[in-house]
């Protein structure tokens, strides 16, 4: 709170740039990733109390292992 974010912290994780962040969009104001330790922090910017839930999605052709986080605020919201 102050401001409104939801904060992800992956050990061991890293971000590959070529696969881009998401834009603003709904309640998610922005999304920014940064070092920390041997791993990344993720911050979501909100706009509101937020929800969060995340899951671990398989490699695909495409992409490796990818963290996938659903955001879920006030009802109407994104």
């Amino acid at each position: 709170k102050n401001p409104e974010r939801v904060v992800v912290d992956v050990p061991n994780g890293r971000y590959d740039p070529a696969v881009g962040l998401p834009p603003a969009q709904g309640t998610m104001k922005g999304v920014r990733i940064a070092p920390r330790g041997n791993g990344v922090r993720i911050v979501f910017d909100v706009d509101a109390t937020t929800r969060s839930q995340a899951f671990v999605a398989d490699p695909n052709s495409r992409y490796g292992w990818r963290l996938v986080v659903d955001l879920k605020g006030p009802a109407g919201a994104g």
